[in-house]
């Protein structure tokens, strides 16, 4: 059976398992001045009702649900400064960002992931905005939602992945992105269908296997340190960090696949060599490492952590050549994700947040002769204190 991706305002509501009548007459004028986006007016009537913002239509949704519906930042912005409530539920469990991810609504999905919505949030179903977003193949928020700590594996009540169903609308572009990011091709709903069963059209099927080869490749690639933040100066009366500038090593070339030295029938941990000299001693799956594993690279640079699929993910600690050691969160490679600490070789040191291999977030930065830099990142740049 071919499935067909949802459109429109029916589908939301269908997907929300809700009942698509008609709102309440306050409700739909809500709903009128968002779809028009007629920001005075809609500033006029949070002004003179502000539990507006709290309005519900029959089945549950709000004013921020039809904002994030029709894509409209402004809308979203205006009801967000005027306390709506970001993970308000339909009755059947779905949020504004379930709809915003369906709808591809990429600026809003953007705004409601830093006003600190749940990326994971779970409607009645058990369905993730992720899984929505693989529904109505909204890659540029799929990959939003993962950047931001979206589970690519979480399973819903019937077992579906984000992955099965971006197979099944046949969403090249999310059925890559959740491949590269380490999605399981062979876990089972209740059904026993897997997203490779589920796989009928020949592109994409090449789609999946190019990704699966692309993933592989990277997983032998070993992540490059990050460079030192640099100095800025956006805010009045700045503090510039002195921080060091020092060149970071290059990224070694990819080594080959490994061959397997099996481990003992009773201890389930295996020795990977492989060509060159990298070697991984740890849990695996399918001869990638999977589990807790170190992983010492033919350059002398080391991993200490959690791997899914071949990947460093979750916790860990990472060794580079040059003395530079990072400890936290690894979502992927070449990419610090959220929280950890990182012991620069020349005695720097940063505590805090982190995103694609950037300080980004609040953070505290110590330089080797004892100056502290506290407060909110961007792109390695200290922009204001706390």
């Amino acid at each position: 059976m071919q499935f067909k991706p949802f459109t429109g305002i029916l589908a939301v509501l269908l997907l929300a398992g809700m009942n698509p009548a008609f709102p309440t007459t306050t409700a739909i004028e809500v709903q009128n001045v968002i779809k028009s986006q007629d920001l005075t007016k809609l500033t006029s009537m949070l002004k003179k009702n502000p539990k507006l913002v709290d309005t519900k239509s029959k089945g549950g949704s709000t004013p921020l649900h039809w904002a994030a519906f029709y894509g409209s930042t402004p809308c979203a912005t205006l009801l967000m400064d005027a306390g709506a409530p970001l993970d308000a539920r339909t009755d059947s469990g779905s949020t504004p960002l379930h709809w915003a991810a369906n709808r591809n609504a990429k600026s809003v999905v953007e705004l409601l992931i830093q006003g600190k919505a749940d990326v994971n949030a779970t409607c009645s179903k058990g369905y993730t905005p992720l899984h929505w977003a693989a529904i109505g193949n909204a890659a540029d928020v799929a990959t939003l939602l993962i950047e931001a700590g979206a589970l690519v594996n979480i399973r819903a009540t019937d077992g579906n992945t984000p992955l099965h169903w971006a197979i099944r609308k046949e969403s090249f572009d999310v059925s890559r992105l959740l491949v590269l990011k380490g999605a399981d091709l062979n876990v089972r709903a209740d059904d026993q269908s897997t997203p490779l069963s589920l796989i009928k059209n020949k592109e994409l099927r090449l789609v999946i296997e190019q990704a699966v080869s692309a993933a592989a490749a990277a997983a032998a690639t070993p992540p490059a340190a990050p460079a030192s933040p640099a100095a800025s100066t956006p805010v009045p009366d700045p503090v510039e960090p002195a921080v060091a500038t020092t060149p970071r090593p290059a990224t070694p070339p990819p080594v080959p696949v490994p061959t397997v030295t099996p481990a003992s029938p009773n201890q389930p941990v295996q020795v990977l060599s492989l060509p060159g000299g990298s070697t991984y001693t740890g849990q695996t799956m399918d001869n990638l490492p999977h589990g807790q594993g170190i992983y010492t690279f033919y350059n002398g640079e080391r991993f200490d952590g959690s791997w899914w699929k071949g990947q460093p993910h979750g916790p860990g600690t990472y060794r580079y050549p040059n003395g530079d050691v990072f400890s936290g969160s690894w979502q992927g490679l070449n990419f610090l994700y959220g929280t950890g600490v990182y012991h620069f070789a020349d005695g720097d040191v940063y505590s805090g947040q982190w995103r694609d291999n950037r300080i980004s977030g609040h953070g505290r930065y110590t330089t080797s002769d004892g100056k502290v830099f506290e407060g909110q990142w961007d792109n390695n740049r200290h922009l204001v204190g706390p």
